[in-house]
């Protein structure tokens, strides 16, 4: 089966980045006035352990959180109504705590992403429409960034699920702030996981796990201990950005102790780069 770095190497999908100078995400970011700490909940089946099944989101949580002042200044939960599996499982219900009369009440993805657009033009966050190209090389042009625990919501979720069923992606969700890959290098760590990074700080998680709202909180409360650890170090202030966009579609991530592998978005072969990321991290040590 080869190696990591064979298989994306054959598939035309790796290129090499030794440190933040040669990435794309941090040598084109701009200061942003928010964090948009996101979560999100999918459809489940019992044992499929998440691989290789066509989840369809049916949470999208958000956390605005303020880069200057480190407040939490509003939140948005928006169900998602699944349109290929459309009865949430009994397992499904169990985890997320979302029943059925949450979804069928619900917009379908294509309606449920211009809400959330609108979300964030009401904090003057978007000017008309976040579906502007936004290429490879592009400046960021927005005043927030969104961060994810790692990769697998905005690839496995969104632009997967986006990519399947026709649906036009904003752009702002091509690229994001990977807390995971922050932590493990601000703390020289292999691997971390929300719970692990909670772990780390002293801190408990707060409410039902697998609540797309609750677990966005939580993962909030974690990037404010890392802006203000990395803030300490360097002596310098929030406005500087000290968590850059380091992620982004198709660019998923696989952190070895010496190097970082950024997967290129142009080939669109999510679904197979996440699963080998999957098989991957599942062989790797989590931080307990």
């Amino acid at each position: 089966k080869g190696s990591p770095r064979q298989f994306f190497k054959k598939k035309n999908l790796i290129t090499k980045t030794h440190d933040n100078r040669n990435n794309t995400g941090a040598r084109n970011h701009r200061r942003v006035k928010y964090y948009l700490v996101m979560d999100i909940e999918a459809t489940c089946e019992e044992g499929s352990n998440f691989v290789g099944m066509e989840q369809e989101i049916i949470e999208m949580s958000f956390v605005l959180l303020n880069a200057q002042t480190l407040n939490i200044d509003d939140t948005l939960q928006v169900y998602v109504r699944p349109t290929e599996n459309p009865t949430l499982s009994l397992f499904c219900r169990k985890l997320t705590g979302i029943n059925q009369a949450h979804v069928e009440q619900a917009p379908i993805l294509l309606d449920a992403l211009p809400q959330i657009d609108e979300w964030l033009q009401l904090h003057s966050l978007l000017p008309c429409s976040g579906l502007q190209t936004l290429s490879e090389n592009s400046s960021w042009p927005y005043k927030f960034a969104l961060v994810t625990d790692g990769g697998r919501d905005p690839v496995s979720f969104v632009a997967i699920e986006c990519k399947r069923k026709g649906v036009p992606m904003p752009s702002y969700y091509k690229r994001w702030v990977n807390l995971e890959y922050h932590f493990c290098k601000t703390f020289n760590v292999e691997f971390a996981n929300m719970d692990g990074m909670l772990k780390h700080f002293n801190l408990q998680f707060e409410g039902a796990k697998h609540s797309g709202i609750t677990d966005a909180r939580n993962l909030a409360r974690c990037t404010i201990e890392i802006i203000r650890h990395v803030i300490s170090g360097r002596g310098s202030s929030t406005t500087q950005w000290p968590l850059t966009l380091n992620d982004g579609v198709g660019r998923g991530r696989f952190a070895k102790k010496n190097s970082t592998i950024f997967v290129l978005a142009q080939t669109q072969e999510w679904t197979q780069v996440f699963l080998e990321l999957q098989r991957i991290r599942s062989n790797q040590t989590m931080l307990n």
